[in-house]
């Protein structure tokens, strides 16, 4: 072992480094500032998960009470994204709505308890209110318009 390390200090990595080293095209530098970007809602794992009847969803052993939502009786069967961050806290948004901030063994963070602030999901998902029946029909209602119409039926002829 000793002579493998010893083999790549002196001889493997001085001949790599001169073989693949060379000065930048461009010496400025590549890296741009994120400016406002917050990683806090991008490097972290989330999956969609239902809420249960006692208001509660669980993502790897870890359950998470939702409390009462205004305007909602129950939050019992929607789907929401539960998110861990990096440093074990966790999340639980329905669209653009934040149901709550927890710690790593899923208590509730109080309001004024630092940690990741408010962002919105990657990928929407779908809002509180419920869409009006006009706006459920008026797709289907373009979709027929565009139909062309069927040819007559034509009646097979059948000797008496």
């Amino acid at each position: 072992m000793a002579a493998a390390n010893r083999y790549l200090h002196e001889r493997f990595l001085a001949t790599y480094a001169a073989r693949f080293t060379h000065p930048p095209a461009d010496p400025a530098s590549a890296f741009v500032p994120l400016g406002r970007i917050d990683l806090t809602h991008i490097l972290c794992h989330e999956e969609e998960r239902t809420v249960g009847q006692d208001n509660t969803v669980a993502l790897e052993g870890v359950r998470l009470q939702i409390d009462k939502q205004p305007g909602r009786q129950t939050c019992a069967g929607l789907r929401v994204l539960v998110r861990r961050h990096l440093d074990g806290q966790h999340c639980v948004w329905f669209g653009s709505r934040c149901f709550g901030h927890y710690d790593a063994r899923g208590h509730r963070r109080p309001a004024g308890a630092p940690g990741p602030p408010p962002f919105p999901p990657a990928v929407p998902l779908p809002s509180l209110v419920p869409p009006s029946p006009a706006a459920i029909l008026r797709p289907r209602q373009a979709r027929v318009a565009t139909r062309r119409p069927l040819p007559p039926r034509r009646r097979a002829l059948v000797p008496a």
